[in-house]
């Protein structure tokens, strides 16, 4: 499967955690048609270890949320799952009441050729979503009996979820919640999307904690993330990266053996310069990109390369 991104304009939040300010969300949980709360419900700020449970009464407080547009996540048992964007720009507290709807129940049937017929189904989907890396080998989905999977109308695999996946990562020392909401696989392209939620693992010693310091930082290094922060800083080179530009129109990306034959007219080198950073809110910046974007990290050995 050939597999291929175009990068237009990415608008994302970059918070440096040593010089941000911080603000606070508090509110209540509610279902949406009986208006009773939900006690317990689980809500955080997605893709962070920022989170919390509501009390008995459905009664939250989110507190250390740094200045920034960020997307706030409500998960409870039997309901959907609720998203919304919230800007946080002052240290004054911000009320919310979130009104959760009610899944519908789903009929589960089971037989032992229905389990057999399961049970490959989840050793496919294990390796597409967790992966093949040395990291993946030490994450596993602790109640994976809340998947189920099929095919859609034209012939992806598809897998969906009636309650939040548990995935431990002793890898990088993490446990998430993930809540499911797209996964679909299929000759020319996948698709996973979904909230979550970290919590740091305990650790027993010294040794583990710096095995995981130093696991998070290698997946860090060369990642999406570094390259936007380190666009930002205007770092780019000194961080390890170099960036060209592709006007070639092709679909598929096509390139000569050695890297310098491509050089010409529709293949040039894109400096960091030429990137224009427009601030639409505290640690906020829209990037606009070439319709195709080629980035080549020196700072790692990768055994697949596309040149010589």
């Amino acid at each position: 499967m050939k597999k291929k991104f175009t990068l237009l304009c990415v608008s994302f939040s970059l918070v440096t955690a040593a010089f941000a300010q911080t603000g606070t969300i508090s509110g209540k949980v509610i279902n949406s048609v009986s208006y009773e709360p939900l006690p317990f419900a689980t809500v955080f700020i997605n893709h962070t270890t920022i989170g919390t449970a509501a009390d008995g009464n459905g009664d939250f407080v989110l507190k250390n949320i740094p200045f920034g547009q960020h997307e706030l996540a409500v998960m409870f048992v039997g309901h959907n799952t609720f998203q919304m964007k919230v800007n946080v720009k002052d240290t004054v507290a911000r009320s919310l009441t979130i009104k959760l709807n009610s899944k519908p129940l789903q009929e589960i049937q089971v037989s032992s050729n229905q389990d057999k017929k399961w049970r490959k189904q989840y050793e496919r989907f294990e390796k597409l979503f967790l992966g093949n890396s040395a990291y993946a080998d030490r994450c596993k989905i602790l109640n994976p009996w809340v998947l189920d999977f099929g095919k859609s109308d034209d012939g992806f695999f598809v897998a969906t979820a009636n309650d939040v996946l548990e995935i431990e990562n002793h890898s990088l020392g993490y446990k998430l919640f993930y809540m499911l909401e797209k996964f679909s696989y299929g000759s020319t392209q996948y698709q996973i999307g979904g909230t979550v939620r970290f919590e740091e693992l305990k650790a027993s010693d010294t040794t583990t904690i710096h095995s995981w310091i130093a696991n998070r930082q290698q997946v860090y290094t060369g990642s999406e993330r570094h390259l936007f922060k380190s666009i930002i800083e205007g770092m780019v080179r000194e961080e390890g990266f170099n960036l060209y530009r592709d006007e070639t129109g092709s679909k598929d990306v096509i390139r000569l053996a050695k890297f310098e034959w491509n050089f010409g007219d529709d293949f040039m080198a894109y400096a960091p310069g030429n990137l224009v950073f427009e601030e639409m809110g505290p640690n906020k910046f829209k990037l606009p990109l070439p319709r195709r974007l080629e980035v080549h990290f020196l700072k790692k050995k990768q055994l697949n390369t596309l040149y010589k």
